[in-house]
Order: C-alpha cells, then structure tokens, then sequence
C-alpha cells in the first residue's frame, strides 16, 4: 500500500512539473436510434449541417460498434464504462 501511495505521489509531483500541455477537446454527441444517417456518414437525403460542420473539423467515427443489440444497454455501457448486460 505505501509503495502504490509513494508511486502515485511521484507520478503526480513529475506530472505537475512537466509544462503545460495543450489538451484536445473532445465533444461527444450521443444520439439514441440515429444510426449512420447524417450527411458526413454518406446519406444525401438528411440535412446537418451543423453536425456536418463539427464533423469535417473533428475525427467522426465511421466503424464504431456497440456492447449490445439494444439501446438501453449500450446506453448504460457508456455511461458508466462497465459492461452491461
């Protein structure tokens, strides 16, 4: 236990050394039941453009899967970042 507490200490004192990094920001958009029906994901017949937008700005997903077949569960995968069903 001290060693995992004297470990944790000294990654956070040479962390807290290191300048200071730029980090990315990162937009996560959850969507129930949308499927891949967007304009940047290839379908002509949905207008978006502001999903679009952030898409060509950003890295969307395009193979991507899911923990289980049903919304609810996958739902909860991602909420908590446990297994679900």
């Amino acid at each position: 236990m001290k060693t995992s507490i004297l470990v944790l200490g000294l990654a956070l004192l040479l962390s807290s050394l290191q300048g200071k990094q730029k980090h990315p920001n990162v937009l996560l958009l959850c969507i129930d039941d949308l499927r891949p029906e967007l304009k940047c994901f290839g379908a002509d017949y949905v207008k978006s453009p502001n999903i679009d937008k952030l898409a060509s700005l950003g890295r969307p997903f395009h193979r991507h899967y899911v923990q289980a077949p049903t919304c609810g569960a996958s739902r909860y995968t991602l909420l908590t970042g446990t297994y679900g069903p």
